[in-house]
């Protein structure tokens, strides 16, 4: 079992990842676009560590790379070989954190210095690329709005998803 949360920075994925750990007594990953060494501990993990939780995961790259390398590291072809192996061998759910952009935006500007993306343009782009990003995915899904519905109701639909 896997839960991949995904959304724009400022939509409630890492405080919702560290909510469903606990609760769920998961493993929680935190992701980036893994290369060399941490891509290998990366899969490694996903292959071998039962049930994660992961904060982003591929549909990040495809929103993130264009916009802040001019480069998705990915491509089409991974990211269909991504999903296959995740239905084939999880039972993957992705959990689409969306919020408005106003909220999103809010929250990020309290958070501009740790946060990956630094310009406000840049981060416009961002949320605005994750709709598109979001419909290329083929994972079951669970949309999750924090300023619409409580942690508990999203784990209430995780819990029966895997009727747990």
């Amino acid at each position: 079992m896997i839960i991949i949360l995904e959304g724009p920075d400022g939509s409630g994925k890492t405080t919702l990842a560290k909510h469903l750990s606990n609760e769920l007594d998961w493993v929680e990953v935190h992701h980036s676009v893994p290369t060399g060494d941490a891509y290998r501990m990366f899969m490694h993990t996903l292959l071998t560590r039962t049930p994660l939780v992961c904060d982003r995961l591929h549909i990040s790259e495809v929103v993130y790379g264009p916009i802040m390398r001019d480069q998705d590291l990915l491509g089409d072809e991974a990211f269909r070989l991504i999903e296959r192996f995740l239905l084939d061998w999880r039972k993957p759910l992705m959990i689409r954190c969306y919020p408005a952009l106003e909220t999103c935006l809010g929250n990020w500007k309290l958070r501009t210095v740790e946060e990956y993306v630094k310009k406000e343009d840049a981060f416009v782009r961002v949320h605005q690329a994750y709709g598109p990003a979001f419909e290329k995915s083929k994972l079951p899904v669970i949309d999750y709005d924090y300023t619409k519905q409580t942690m508990t109701q999203v784990l209430e639909s995780i819990r029966a998803y895997y009727r747990i």
